[in-house]
């Protein structure tokens, strides 16, 4: 296919694209490693809200993973 001709083409949006992409089963790994992981974060935030940890540490925790 020609440059112009893709130029010129009308393209879906990325949006439905990457929705249809995050669907797909395990798309984001094992349910059970992206449950761990959201737990993690989770539970850090809720020690910020509760003003048991600091924001530093809770960045940390994120940037740990």
């Amino acid at each position: 296919m020609s440059f112009a001709r893709w130029m010129t083409e009308e393209k879906p949006s990325s949006l439905p694209l990457g929705l249809e992409l995050a669907l797909q089963p395990n798309y984001l790994g094992s349910p059970k490693v992206v449950s761990g992981i959201l737990q993690t974060v989770i539970v850090a935030a809720l020690a910020f809200v509760k003003r048991e940890t600091s924001f530093d540490s809770v960045w940390n925790t994120v940037w740990d993973l």
